[in-house]
């Protein structure tokens, strides 16, 4: 016999990849802003636990010539399914194609989607 349900369990599932837009990444699973170009290429996430306890990644991103003003969070090298995004403090400006690396990665600087849809 089953009793009465006690509980939802939920989870919240971390990125695995992060990426530049040049716009803000408004959209739930289409990663809006992205760049399209041959020197772009989203950044592999490697996570781990820092000196305090606490979970933190860090990723490169290679991009191409713009002005990228979010970071968006993805659970796949390519395609849509974004996970969450950040506006960065300030543009990044390449006039020529460079990197850039994001550290660190932590709690609070993730701002999940709601429905994520992946």
């Amino acid at each position: 016999m089953l009793g009465a349900i006690d509980g939802t369990l939920g989870c919240v599932v971390w990125p695995s990849y992060v990426g530049a837009c040049e716009e803000d990444p408004a959209g739930g699973v289409v990663a809006y802003g992205e760049p399209t170009g041959l020197d772009y290429e989203r950044g592999q996430i490697t996570w781990a636990v820092n000196e305090q306890g606490e979970l933190e990644g860090r990723a490169v991103v290679k991009a191409g010539k713009g002005v990228y003003t979010h970071l968006s969070y993805f659970s796949g090298p390519e395609g849509p399914c974004q996970v969450g995004k950040v506006q960065l403090p300030h543009p990044i400006r390449f006039d020529v194609p460079g990197v850039i690396e994001v550290y660190p990665i932590t709690n609070p600087d993730l701002q999940l989607n709601k429905n994520q849809g992946c």
